[in-house]
């Protein structure tokens, strides 16, 4: 069996309908496809508490290797330059892009949000082939 890890950011209000699908496809990841609960990161409103920045996230991704295979899945508010799960924080696409180009496994990037094709912009350049968007 192909290892993958998973990250799942969602909208940090947990009255915001994205954070209920984060939590659903978490679920799916877990009871479905054979990960565990620790092969999948998941970054939500209990996150945002504890003062969730660009940091945890990227660390999250830097222990994927970059060999295995990652989903990346986002639900919740979104811009052209990235997903903007709170007032103050944007993730910008282009950042996203420059930290995974070192990736040569697959990625499946899932976008649920509001100008969510404005990633394939970024991604598309990617070194990684076997993208999925």
């Amino acid at each position: 069996m192909i290892e993958m890890k998973a990250l799942i950011v969602s909208d940090f209000d947990k009255e915001i309908f994205s954070y209920a699908d984060s939590a659903r496809f978490f679920d799916y990841l877990v009871n479905e496809t054979g990960m565990t609960k620790d092969d999948v990161v998941f970054y939500g409103p209990a996150e945002a508490r504890t003062g969730i920045n660009f940091y945890n996230i990227f660390l999250a991704l830097y222990k994927a290797t970059i060999n295995e295979p990652i989903v990346i899945y986002y639900a919740g508010h979104g811009t052209e330059e990235g997903w903007n799960p709170k007032d103050d924080v944007i993730i910008y696409y282009e950042i996203l892009a420059k930290f995974l180009d070192s990736r040569l496994a697959p990625l499946i990037f899932i976008n649920d949000c509001c100008f969510g094709m404005a990633a394939a912009d970024y991604l598309s350049t990617l070194k990684c082939r076997k993208l999925v968007l």
